[in-house]
């Protein structure tokens, strides 16, 4: 599949509509004076099947300049428009529940895909020698301003305290919240932090990634696309990205329940020792093999993250299963 400029040519239809864009607002109204000129009204043709659009968060959707898009009084066109987001449990909360997402996001076309992480060549996740690894954990978050509906923030300091018993085995880099955090990640300072983090992390085993204020995490993308196995603490965190890392999810993590660590049944440093080598090898297998679909390449790659949401898009153009 390739970008096309005569609309004749195109399958698919991007529609510009992320929070900040003019397209959140009055969207049906916007696609239909779209093509007021052409011949050809390529909105209406196929009632917006072929049409697409991608957000930052399920929430986007649920309120102002975007709330238009997929309420109960959705225009059914707008209904039929595949809404691609990074994050669906947002907001994550027990009123917020697995089935009720699941019945909102089929009512409207709306599914998941991986946030944009910070690595884009597929050298940093292929196979290296596994003496190489100087580290068996590496940890970076911060533990404030976050929700603690789930003791994700509880969590976090358990597993803090855990890792740096256990240096040098683990390290951690600790991040300050706030601006700070996003400022040194981000902003003009950010090669630096960006830096340490990633070069960490390539250099480690195991990646500690616990949940924030929903269950998803850029850290869990860049682990993966450095080649360092995620471990992660809410079942939550299992079911992310069902296109892209569903299919291999169960061959590429290590979960243990929050649960256990927050009793202090369990150290997840004892825990990844006792994982035995074999298992390590197999994961590392999958990741060099498969994390491509994690990615948004500069230069297109085979089942990479944009291919797999463009078929996704394509399939619900085409099928009545979306009808």
């Amino acid at each position: 599949m390739q970008r096309v400029r005569d609309p004749a040519k195109a399958d698919l239809f991007l529609v510009p509509a992320f929070q900040e864009s003019a397209w959140c607002l009055k969207p049906l109204m916007k696609l239909t004076r779209a093509w007021q000129a052409s011949p050809v009204d390529y909105f209406n043709r196929r009632r917006g099947w072929d049409h697409f659009a991608v957000f930052h968060w399920a929430q986007d959707l649920l309120r102002w300049p975007c709330d238009s898009w997929a309420n109960d009084k959705s225009h059914s066109a707008l209904r039929n428009i595949s809404k691609a987001v990074g994050v669906l449990r947002s907001p994550w909360n027990p009123e917020n529940s697995a089935s009720v997402v699941a019945k909102w996001a089929a009512a409207h076309n709306i599914f998941e895909v991986p946030y944009g992480g910070s690595v884009h060549d597929s050298m940093f996740w292929k196979l290296r020698d596994r003496s190489a690894r100087r580290l068996l954990a590496f940890a970076s978050f911060n533990k404030q301003g976050h929700e603690n509906t789930y003791q994700q923030m509880s969590l976090r300091t358990v597993l803090e305290q855990q890792c740096r018993r256990s240096a040098p085995e683990c390290q951690f880099l600790p991040l300050s919240s706030g601006k700070v955090t996003m400022y040194s990640l981000f902003g003009e300072r950010r090669h630096p932090v960006l830096k340490e983090l990633l070069h960490s992390m390539h250099g480690a085993v195991f990646s500690l990634q616990p949940a924030g204020d929903d269950p998803s995490r850029k850290g869990i993308i860049d682990s993966l696309t450095v080649g360092c196995i995620p471990v992660i603490f809410h079942k939550e965190q299992q079911e992310l990205w069902p296109l892209h890392w569903g299919p291999w999810v169960n061959d590429s993590h290590v979960f243990i329940p929050a649960d256990d660590l927050l009793s202090g049944r369990v150290d997840v440093i004892q825990v990844l020792r006792a994982v035995p080598q074999s298992r390590i090898f197999n994961m590392q297998q999958n990741i060099a093999r498969r994390a491509q679909s994690l990615v948004y390449p500069h230069k297109p790659l085979p089942n990479d993250a944009f291919e797999t949401l463009l078929d996704r898009v394509q399939h619900a153009a085409a099928s009545d299963t979306y009808r």
